[in-house]
């Protein structure tokens, strides 16, 4: 089963980025539902790609890198005692501000 988790308002300032406890617990809680049910669960980053916090300019690149990584590990250190049943999926169908469901521009993809 696929999570389809927005991150946008649930992640605090720079430089730690911090994930709002109570959503992780929620967002856990989704993943232990899950694989109790006998299910993949898949978490991913959904909707937040599309010109929110994860902005595919080269501009934003460095600043957004370091977002990413920090959501991301915070999520892989809160869910990594789970199995392999477990899957990340970094951002589902990211959008750019320029070409919106389509492969973006050279500069989108270099940024993602």
């Amino acid at each position: 089963m696929r999570s389809p988790v927005t991150w946008t308002n649930h992640i605090g300032t720079a430089p730690n980025y911090t994930i709002d406890a109570a959503w992780l617990d929620k967002v856990e809680q989704v993943v232990k539902l899950t694989l109790d049910s006998g299910m993949y669960a898949i978490v991913n980053t959904h909707h937040d790609a599309d010109t929110q916090w994860v902005l595919l300019t080269a501009a934003a690149q460095p600043q957004v890198t370091a977002e990413v990584t920090a959501v991301w590990t915070q999520v892989a250190n809160r869910l990594k005692p789970y199995s392999d049943y477990l899957i990340f999926e970094t951002f589902n169908a990211p959008l750019g501000p320029v070409n919106s469901f389509g492969s973006g521009n050279a500069e989108q993809q270099t940024a993602l």
